[in-house]
């Protein structure tokens, strides 16, 4: 059957320009026993993707109707699965599952490959030469505009008692590093390496990929309308200098002798707009604001005159009228201090206004022969890639936003009434994490909070997204809770009878449990994947298949269908391994409650 089954991919689907690399990757499919209800996690994307062959695929083929539709099913899971088995293979090499500068490491990695290790890597399904690892990165690193060095505006005021004020400005060379402003608007490297997979260059390192990666350059590169020249950060130094004098252990005068305000305007890293293959951005800035104000410091001694001794000649008059001169001594003391201070105003943002614009991805897709459709495959394969969480998100905009014409969705409410046990007493780690098990489908909504005991009637009915920071921002989705949300609704069935309560954002949190290593992790215990509880958060809930496992509110990772902003999933953490279709976590830092359970030895 196998050999029929190749037999027909090669022949039969001639019209893909990677078909004979298909062959050998459903060869290698089979073989490794793909689970490809794990791998299409999202069928809404699946399922458009495979209309879209199924409708190309008929001018070349006619077959028995299951068959073909079997044959589509293998050809997509074996090009999203590919996409992943050479990350898998670079994990394996580094001995962990994070690696927090992926870039370069990994550029590294494939450089340093043998053509024998690359033949291996292959042969095992990847979909992406190694060698072209480096190219594709090279791209992103060169979609950054680096470091620009600018004449930098000091301004200084100069008042002396016995010269009077000057004022004077000059430059000085200042070095704006701009990348850090940037990156998040780059050309994404794995961007490149999943339309390199879809236009069928990847499984080679050649000429081909060359062309695709200046193509890529050219036409997606973001493009920087940079504020450096109107926007800074005015950093003012004040020096007064005092002067005391003392004249036989009595201060004479205090005065203040000479000032000094030196100004410099460092140039900030402030765009006014940047243009991405997705989307257009404008920034609005509140203008002068002061961040910092020392104030001035206490009196700083900089120089003391010590005591001097003045002999003075005074005449007496005697009562005989004889005049006496009379020796005597003034002793003088001058104190020299300053004061100091620094103020910084700058100009602070206020806010990012964004609109949806594939015009850049639509002239690359058209100059590189890729079929629009094809940018649902796209979103599959660049989802199985590492630390692609921002580019999903807004590739996933760019599918759904209307009028696009890429993949738009109008979404129904959900029937959502869970049973939540009721829950009387002193409560045990196992009893939380059945009461959190209870909300297990609920939908995931930006900011989603409830405050209340037991079941929201709200939840799954459709609400309109107001916040601009999320993907679905003027759609309207099914309502539900976020990741905090949801820890502190479960904290709160146990807290909210005994008079107390759980706080809600990741940062809050962190901030309201203290650190515990991964080996002292107990059910209820927290995870979240990054220091001081940005990102995403968790509860564990013990071990499921010989992997700490997590229940938690996950967003467009964990989407399907009718949860397309994801939905409550059990994740097994740290590892490549699916549970029941639910892609794992990465929770990296772990931190305990302080609230006692029934059984807790603390």
């Amino acid at each position: 059957m196998l050999g029929i089954l190749l037999g027909i991919i090669n022949t039969g689907l001639k019209g893909l320009k990677f078909t004979a690399n298909l062959a050998r990757q459903v060869k290698n499919a089979v073989k490794q026993g793909v689970n490809i209800k794990n791998i299409l996690s999202d069928p809404r994307f699946a399922i458009a993707k495979l209309i879209s062959m199924l409708l190309n695929f008929l001018k070349w083929l006619v077959l028995d109707s299951v068959i073909f539709i079997l044959i589509l099913v293998i050809c997509l899971t074996i090009v999203v699965t590919g996409a992943s088995i050479l990350f898998q293979a670079f994990m394996h090499f580094k001995g962990e599952n994070n690696v927090a500068n992926l870039s370069t490491e990994m550029s590294q990695w494939a450089e340093s490959l043998s053509n024998k290790e690359v033949q291996e890597i292959m042969r095992n399904g990847s979909s992406i030469h190694p060698k072209n690892i480096p190219d594709y990165i090279e791209a992103e690193r060169k979609s950054l505009p680096g470091t620009i060095t600018l004449d930098m505006k000091v301004d200084t005021y100069i008042w002396e008692r016995t010269k009077g004020e000057n004022f004077s400005s000059s430059t000085e060379p200042y070095d704006l590093n701009l990348n850090k402003t940037a990156y998040p608007y780059r050309l994404w490297w794995q961007l490149i390496a999943g339309m390199d997979i879809v236009a069928g260059n990847s499984f080679e390192h050649n000429d081909k990929n060359k062309k695709l990666i200046a193509s890529a350059e050219s036409i997606l590169s973001p493009t920087y309308e940079w504020g450096y020249d109107k926007y800074t950060k005015d950093v003012s130094n004040y020096e007064l200098v005092f002067k005391k004098k003392y004249k036989n252990g009595k201060l004479v005068y205090d005065r203040l002798e000479n000032v000094k305000i030196t100004t410099r305007h460092y140039p900030l890293p402030y765009l006014e707009a940047v243009e991405t293959a997705f989307k257009n951005h404008k920034f609005k800035y509140k203008l002068d604001t002061v961040t910092e104000d020392t104030g001035f410091s206490d009196a700083i001694v900089v120089d003391v005159e010590t005591w001097t001794d003045k002999e003075l000649i005074k005449v007496v008059e005697l009562p005989n009228g004889i005049k006496k001169p009379i020796y005597d001594v003034d002793r003088y003391k001058v104190i020299t201090y300053k004061k100091v201070r620094t103020k910084v105003v700058e100009d602070m943002l206020a806010n990012i206004e964004q609109q949806v614009d594939s015009r850049r991805l639509n002239l690359f897709l058209k100059e590189n022969g890729i079929n629009p459709n094809d940018m649902v495959l796209l979103y599959e394969i660049v989802s199985r890639m590492p630390q692609t969480e921002d580019l999903t998100a807004e590739l996933s905009e760019v599918l759904e936003a209307p009028g696009e014409g890429f993949f738009n969705t109008v979404y129904t409410d959900l029937q959502f009434n869970p049973d939540v046990p009721m829950i009387e007493g002193e409560w045990t780690r196992a009893q939380l994490i059945e009461v959190a098990s209870s909300l297990l489908g609920l939908p995931y909504f930006w900011g989603g909070k409830y405050y209340g005991l037991g079941v929201n009637p709200e939840w799954g009915k459709l609400r309109l997204m107001t916040d601009s920071r999320s993907w679905a921002y003027g759609k309207k989705i099914p309502y539900g809770m976020d990741c905090s949300g949801f820890v502190s609704w479960v904290y709160n069935q146990m807290l909210i009878p005994q008079g107390k309560s759980f706080v809600t954002g990741t940062v809050n949190q962190w901030v309201n449990t203290y650190a515990i290593s991964e080996d002292e992790l107990r059910p209820g215990d927290l995870g979240f994947y990054q220091r001081g509880g940005g990102k995403h958060v968790g509860i564990y809930i013990g071990e499921i298949e010989g992997e700490k496992a997590f229940i938690h509110l996950g967003g467009r990772e964990w989407a399907d269908e009718t949860h397309p902003a994801g939905k409550l999933v059990i994740s097994l953490n740290n590892t490549d391994k699916f549970y029941k279709g639910n892609a794992p976590t990465r929770f990296k830092y772990f931190r305990r409650v302080p609230v006692k359970f029934k059984g807790d030895s603390f």
